[in-house]
């Protein structure tokens, strides 16, 4: 019984310094997000917005059908918009912490930074990318 209670408090204590390290990660990572946020800010002065996709995905392709639509297109033109595809920009999809596709960050005038995760209605789609760029 001892034995169980010492089994049962070691993996309680690993688990506690997972899941702390695991929030100093994503603290930092938060921090970095800021940082180029605001260094891109700088930079440029149209709103952007970051899409994350793969080929392999069914949804992405869709929403890749919807960047070609001329009534989004016209609004894309007004934003600094970036592709990217998580098996090739891994690097962008580690900054950005990706973990499901298709997702759409957008990042404002101001600095703030919303985040779509999943296919989008071309309405709602189209209603993101008006206030984005007005």
């Amino acid at each position: 019984m001892l034995k169980v209670k010492a089994d049962f408090l070691f993996y309680l204590i690993g688990f506690i310094f997972i899941v702390m390290f695991y929030s100093l990660y994503m603290s930092y990572k938060e921090e970095e997000i800021k940082n180029y946020v605001f260094q891109s800010q700088q930079e440029q002065s149209k709103p952007q917005l970051l899409y994350f996709g793969a080929t392999w995905c069914g949804p992405c392709q869709k929403m890749k059908e919807m960047f070609e639509q001329k009534e989004i297109k016209s609004q894309l033109d007004k934003l600094a918009f970036k592709k990217y595809d998580i098996d090739v920009d891994t690097g962008e999809k580690d900054k950005w912490a990706i973990k499901l596709v298709p997702t759409i960050i957008t990042i404002d005038k101001e600095g703030k930074i919303k985040r779509y995760t999943g296919l989008l209605k071309k309405d709602e789609f189209f209603e993101i990318l008006s206030k984005l760029s007005n």
